[in-house]
């Protein structure tokens, strides 16, 4: 062979490689919208407008200095309210006796701030105060709360069996599946959850294997399921490749957990962003 014709058939080479980038490049940049009901639509836009999702109920401030977080508490929820806030996120756990019950914990204790250990029953859960405080919370407080408050929408952070708490809540509330953002943990519990009649759907993905994080796995969920939104971890605002790949997918992120005002500024305009979870409940007020 001669060098001329190794010359072309290099040429000929690297003008296919070139092809095959820019065709590449094409597939994960050319947007392919899942399309969404008109639901989906107006619940993104409520988060947009409102932006920041009160993280647990929000911090109450302390007597001295500083502040109390994760309680899930009534007074949480109250203050959060007060201070003009619309979307909370609130922690779901179930006591022995099978009530579903407002709380933040560990292996050990039921809910942060409390010495009532995993196992209590309700009656326990109920008789002590958070941080000695505050007043604790069942899931049936907090729909009462709801209903008197209509224009509130709860995200849900269940701890343990999202699938089967998510029916008892569909079972027991019906009417109110459409003031709910369930969130998921895993694409496998999509299926039970829609079917349970709840309209606005967040995958979020703190509990997600790195397996299940694999861009490619979720930007493919995305173009095959209507959820409002996925929500990541602060360090994936970051992350290009994240942001490059699924952007493609028309879902808008959501980061958690953002307590300082600039930053969450910063994440908010972008705008692939609609809204970022806080402690804070004050935000509203600095704009």
């Amino acid at each position: 062979m001669t060098d001329t014709q190794k010359k072309k058939r290099r040429l000929a080479a690297l003008t296919l490689l070139a092809l095959m980038s820019c065709f590449v490049a094409v597939l994960v940049m050319t947007p392919h919208f899942v399309p969404v009901t008109e639901s989906t639509k107006i619940m993104r836009d409520r988060i947009r407008e409102e932006r920041f999702v009160i993280h647990a109920g929000g911090y109450l401030p302390k007597a001295e200095s500083g502040y109390y977080a994760f309680t899930n508490s009534l007074d949480a929820v109250e203050n959060m309210y007060e201070m003009g806030n619309r979307i909370c996120e609130i922690d779901i756990r179930e006591t022995s006796d099978g009530v579903l019950v407002c709380a933040h914990g560990d292996d050990q204790y039921l809910a942060d701030g409390m010495t009532v250990q995993v196992g209590a029953t309700s009656e326990a859960f109920l008789s002590q105060k958070v941080y000695g405080e505050f007043r604790p919370m069942t899931f049936d407080d907090l729909v009462r709360f709801m209903k008197r408050h209509e224009d509130l929408y709860i995200i849900t952070d269940v701890k343990e069996n999202n699938v089967e708490v998510c029916r008892r809540i569909a079972e027991s509330y019906p009417e109110m599946r459409n003031r709910f953002i369930i969130q998921i943990y895993h694409a496998c519990e999509y299926d039970s959850v829609a079917s349970y009649g709840f309209p606005y759907i967040v995958y979020t993905l703190y509990r997600a294997t790195e397996a299940e994080t694999n861009i490619w796995k979720l930007s493919d969920f995305a173009e095959q399921h209507e959820i409002v939104a996925f929500t990541f971890p602060d360090v994936y605002f970051l992350n290009r490749k994240y942001r490059t790949a699924m952007a493609r997918t028309g879902t808008p992120f959501m980061f958690h957990t953002i307590n300082h005002y600039e930053m969450a500024q910063e994440y908010l305009k972008a705008s692939f962003v609609i809204g970022v979870y806080t402690d804070r409940t004050d935000f509203r007020m600095m704009d």
